[in-house]
């Protein structure tokens, strides 16, 4: 077998398992020892025949996101690592109760009871910060947060920035 059809053979078994993004599926046959022009041109011309697409790459990896209970944040950054353009209108295509989609994450590890502390629900908002959700999503799903001196809401908007 010459170099191309190596190269062509590599990222049609690639391909085969599990979509991939221009960016990954490129890395990943640079990083095997083929030449980054001829790879450009394969995965150009898989592109062009449909076995590679990046819209159905953006489309799985939100879907798998939000069932594992993940925030927009995060779902944004690890489109905008794979070189998705455009990220923000996959997040909007998900419709995506984002609100509800925290609650659940929070229920999931935490438990139905509210916290009853304000340690607690800065160690849950905490979570739900690292998990990608927006302030205003994490405090909708935790429960209207009181002005109270100490309430923990100065700090998660320290950590959300």
């Amino acid at each position: 077998m010459d170099d191309s059809t190596k190269l062509r053979a590599s990222a049609v078994r690639q391909l085969a398992r599990r979509e991939t993004s221009r960016r990954d599926l490129t890395r990943r046959l640079v990083s095997r020892g083929f030449e980054r022009d001829n790879v450009d041109e394969v995965v150009s011309d898989l592109a062009r025949r449909g076995w590679q697409s990046d819209d159905r790459y953006a489309e799985m990896l939100v879907r798998h996101r939000v069932q594992q209970g993940y925030g927009p944040r995060r779902v944004l950054a690890e489109l905008g690592q794979q070189g998705i353009g455009d990220a923000k209108a996959w997040l909007a295509r998900a419709g995506v109760d984002w609100v509800e989609q925290a609650r659940r994450a929070r229920e999931k590890k935490y438990g139905s009871a509210l916290p009853s502390t304000w340690q607690e629900r800065l160690r849950q908002q905490r979570f739900l910060v690292q998990r990608g959700f927006e302030l205003e999503q994490i405090k909708a799903a935790i429960g209207s947060v009181v002005g109270a001196e100490g309430d923990g809401v100065a700090e998660l908007d320290n950590l959300n920035k």
